[in-house]
This record gives structure tokens, sequence and C-alpha cells, in this order.
């Protein structure tokens, strides 16, 4: 059954447009629905209606951050911003924060408050989001990956309801795959058994969405996308371990087991590679690592000793 989530997507806007559009861009590429209320006037009551009515239909929540706290309500203070992700914590619907990194330093000075009373606000608004599963991104570039990873981690622990098309919620379908999500539970759950015994380890047969860019022909690009498990990946990069004392492996493998589900006849030129974005956010690696390099930390050693050989 082909599901699609509605995502709503929350930040103030003129600051962040690009930033904008890349989540947008990577809801879409994902092929779910993206929501946005830039187009209404956060200024007028019934509008706030029609965004509380948006929420309501979404299965998740995101919201953007960086250093504008936005437009607030008369008398209250609080930015429209900060008023949808309350309504969305209220109403139960997961949400996913994503606040600029407090390293960034060239943010333009024309998307800060200049406001003190905003400012303030905005650091507690902040403050808020991080006590919430929540993301720092550096450029609307790394949005894009990140977004796709969170979200496909969300759709793995947080399951919604989602949309289907009329015609296709009823049927033997429904009933295929009803046994197809009770297997793939059971596995999960023998998974755990076998891994999370005493450690309680992150379960390492959670499927995550790789996107990837390649070239076909010349001045000609194409995108793919496939699933990829953790356990996949500890697999190959213990095969391809060059140092196992310091645990260290350069990125270069990671592409040659993207490489590996794509056509052979293709001429492959990888630009995507979000594998090192899913190690990071479950801690399995070391989020300050060099680019080109890749250290397990000590959870992630201890995962790896639990893979058979």
């Amino acid at each position: 059954m082909d599901k699609k989530y509605q995502i709503f997507v929350s930040s103030t806007y003129v600051d962040l447009i690009e930033e904008r559009q890349q989540v947008m861009r990577a809801i879409l590429e994902m092929g779910h629905i993206p929501v946005g209320m830039e187009q209404f006037s956060a200024a007028d009551e019934e509008q706030w209606k029609i965004i509380q009515r948006q929420i309501d239909q979404s299965d998740y929540y995101v919201v953007l951050i960086a250093h504008r706290y936005g437009s607030t309500i008369p008398g209250s203070g609080i930015s429209y911003t900060e008023k949808e992700y309350d309504y969305a914590l209220e109403k139960n619907i997961p949400t996913l924060g994503f606040v600029i990194d407090s390293s960034v330093k060239d943010w333009p000075h024309e998307r800060y408050d200049d406001d003190l009373k905003k400012q303030k606000a905005l650091e507690k608004f902040k403050k808020k989001v991080k006590n919430k599963p929540c993301g720092f991104w550096k450029s609307s570039n790394e949005l894009h990956g990140m977004i796709a990873i969170a979200l496909g981690k969300s759709f793995n622990t947080q399951p919604r309801i989602g949309w289907v098309r009329a015609d296709s919620g009823v049927g033997p379908e429904v009933a295929e795959e009803i046994a197809r999500l009770s297997k793939e539970n059971h596995d999960m759950s023998e998974s755990l058994k076998l891994i999370n015994k005493d450690d309680n380890l992150i379960n390492l047969n959670l499927n995550f969405p790789i996107f990837v860019t390649y070239q076909k022909e010349i001045n000609y690009r194409e995108f793919a996308e496939f699933n990829i498990t953790i356990l996949e990946i500890l697999t190959s990069y213990r095969n391809n371990i060059f140092d196992p004392v310091n645990y260290t492996m350069p990125l270069s493998w990671l592409e040659s087991l993207i490489s590996n589900q794509l056509p052979k006849s293709i001429i492959q030129k990888i630009s995507l590679i979000k594998i090192k974005d899913i190690m990071t956010l479950y801690s399995i690696i070391d989020r300050n690592d060099i680019e080109d390099e890749w250290h397990l930390t000590d959870y992630g050693r201890k995962i790896l000793s639990k893979i058979p050989l």
C-alpha cells in the first residue's frame, strides 16, 4: 500500500526561503506531501484556523529556526512559529526541530532580530525545541540530507496514519500489507533479542532511505533511492577496515557500497552520500569527524562487536 505522509513545515519566512525550499524538496523526493503556510497572512485570525486545520491533518511537524523570532501575536508576545510548534505538541504530532548551528558566523546581519525582547524570546524558543528530537544545520544544502534522515527515522519509530488513494485503501493488498508488517515486526523483535539482549543497543535492521545522484550520460543526471540498514553499513565497514586499533576508514568505501546497488552498465558519479549522517544521528561515529575519515565512538565499537563474523 503506497502510503504518503503529510509534513507541516514551520519557520519564519523571509530569512529562510532557501532553507524551506530545500526541506520541501527533500520531502517531495521522499514521495511525501510538504505543507507550508507562508502564502497566508499570519496576522489574520481566520488564517490561524486554517493553519490549525492543516496541522491537525499532518502526520509530522518540522520547524526550522535561525536567528529571527518572527511576527508575534498581539498582546501575547509569542511568535506564530512558536504558536504552531506548541499546537503540534498539544496535538501529539511528532515534531522535528532543526536549529542553526552556533558555529555559523557568516549569517547575514539582516537575518537577525534587532529587537532585544525578540532575541530573548528566540533563545527560550530554541531551548524548548532542543528538549525534543533536534538537529543542528550549517547550510541549506546540509538541511536536505538531515531532513530525509530524521524523517526516515521518525517513519520507523513513530509510524502515523498517513494518506492513501481511495482506490488503494481496500482490497487484498491491505491484508498483504498487514502480513508484511507483522513479519517485519517479528523479524525486528528477534533481531532486538539477539543484539540488544544486555546492552540496549539500536536495532541494526532498521531501514533508511538513501538518495543518490548519479551521472548516466554526459550532462545528464538521474536520481536513485534505495533502503539500507545499519547492519549492512557496519558489515561493509568491518570487511573493509584497515585500522582495527583506531577504527578509522576513508569514506571512499561508502561510495563503493552505494555503487554496488546501482546498475553496472552506467557511469556512476555519486554526489549525495548521507550514510555518514545516519551513523552520526545514532552516535555510532563522531559528529566532529573530518570530511574524508570516519571514527567509531565507543558505542559504535560496542555495536560492531555484536555483529557475527
